[in-house]
């Protein structure tokens, strides 16, 4: 039964890519939590109505972008608030030259963030997308799966793309009417919100603030929605720095238990705070295996999961500073969780949830991984 339970879960998040690949648009307000039937999928987007869109005011942008040979591109000179992001591109990632003949010279960012400030400047939904026709690169830094799918990676993603995508979607932005005098919202916001921005040197930037439900404005900018939704789902494929999280079940010599892991999927190294240092405060911080006794479900039958928090065996001692671990690519991290007792006859759910929204994102040069992640839910049979 709980196998079935997460197969569906599997096939409405591959139906969701499907829908992303073809163009087609999730319904608005759609987004909650795992609660009921497992996974519900949405984009929320929470905030001021929109109105005429309007310039920012300039700042300095350094975003230390180079080609395989090493010469840089140059910096934007000027960015909107939380706009392009400022990690330098890995050396190991491909990039172009500029100039180069009949591509435009812009950088769209979309950047979708609600609910909670924490820490870092973080909200606890954040994610930013961007477009730069400079090193004709696609980047997309993720914080948090929007709709909490389990064996989502999170971390930093750097696609580069051709020419022709360059001038593509400079033209889809453009002849839409995002930048334009939108109509105000009618209903009630959403959770989160996405602000865009468009930079189109020597103009000063351009933004616009739309609410996930906002139909009416959502509609009107349908085609960016559907470019940036499919580049989106297209960024998860070239990881730069990236953590994908995950769990087995191993036997301890108190009883049952779990290996949970980290493992860089990405090119380039990066660093996150030891799972076993943290200190679960709150649903944003803490490190975890949690485990759910499934109950059996009905078709058509929506049912609630009581997750209970299976800690992690702790370290030897526990130092007042954080405890940093720092993963090349391809490498992997693991830690065993502590004794786990079941109920014979009993079918349960797992997974392992990371949480750490605190630290600066480089630590002496090295990206630090920072929001939340869970691995892929594992099925327990009695």
């Amino acid at each position: 039964m709980a196998e079935a339970f997460v197969e569906q879960e599997r096939a409405t998040v591959s139906l969701r890519n499907q829908e992303t690949s073809r163009g087609h648009l999730p319904r608005a307000g759609l987004r909650k939590p795992f609660r009921r039937c497992g996974l519900l999928l949405a984009l929320g987007l929470v905030g001021p109505a929109p109105g005429e869109a309007r310039p920012l005011s300039a700042k300095t942008l350094s975003a230390a972008h180079q080609d395989p040979a090493g010469q840089p591109a140059p910096a934007y000179s000027s960015a909107g608030v939380r706009a392009m992001i400022a990690i330098p591109v890995s050396p190991k990632v491909s990039t172009s030259t500029w100039p180069r003949p009949g591509v435009p010279d812009y950088a769209f960012v979309a950047h979708a963030y609600g609910d909670q400030l924490l820490g870092g400047g973080l909200h606890e939904y954040d994610w930013t997308l961007q477009v730069e026709s400079r090193s004709a690169l696609v980047s997309l830094e993720y914080f948090r799966s929007d709709a909490d799918i389990s064996g989502t990676p999170i971390g930093l993603f750097r696609t580069h793309i051709d020419d022709q995508a360059v001038r593509d979607f400079h033209t889809v932005v453009t002849t839409s009417k995002l930048f334009g005098r939108l109509a105000s919202m009618a209903g009630h916001p959403r959770f989160t919100q996405t602000k865009y921005t468009l930079i189109e040197p020597p103009n000063e930037p351009s933004q616009q603030i739309i609410d996930d439900g906002d139909e009416l404005n959502n509609a009107v900018i349908a085609p960016v929605l559907r470019k940036r939704r499919a580049m989106l789902s297209e960024s998860f494929a070239h990881p730069e720095r990236a953590v994908l999280l995950g769990l087995e079940r191993t036997h301890l010599p108190e009883g049952e238990g779990f290996v949970v892991s980290m493992k860089n999927i990405g090119v380039d190294t990066i660093c996150f705070t030891d799972p076993r240092w943290i200190i679960a405060t709150d649903p944003f911080h803490l490190s975890v295996v949690m485990i759910a006794e499934f109950p059996g479900q009905k078709p058509g039958e929506s049912i609630t999961l009581d997750w209970k928090n299976l800690p992690l065996a702790p370290l030897p001692s526990r130092p007042a500073q954080e405890v940093l671990v720092t993963l090349a690519p391809g490498a992997t991290w693991q830690a065993k969780s502590m004794a786990w007792k079941r109920t014979p006859g009993k079918e349960y759910l797992a997974q392992f949830r990371w949480a750490n929204y605190a630290g600066d994102p480089l630590v002496n040069g090295v990206y630090r991984i920072r929001g939340r992640a869970d691995s892929p839910r594992m099925v327990i049979e009695p």
